[in-house]
């Protein structure tokens, strides 16, 4: 029985692992580039706090996309 919950915690947590695995790197990267520090993509996580830093990530200048022009 014990094997069983065990088994079913790991199950239900596996999606949300793999969530993270695909979705922090582009944040770690965007974070970077933008002058952030990469470990501020740790924040997309937390509901609300992930708007304030997209908003963050939005105002700062990209230097690869605004050099160009």
């Amino acid at each position: 029985m014990e094997n069983d919950q065990l088994t079913g915690g790991i199950l239900q947590f596996l999606p949300m692992i793999i969530f993270w695995a695909i979705t922090l790197p582009p944040l770690w990267r965007i974070a970077k580039r933008t002058g952030f520090n990469p470990w501020l993509s740790l924040l997309m996580f937390i509901p609300f706090i992930n708007l304030i830093v997209l908003w963050m990530f939005s105002k700062r200048p990209w230097p690869a996309v605004d050099g160009k022009k």
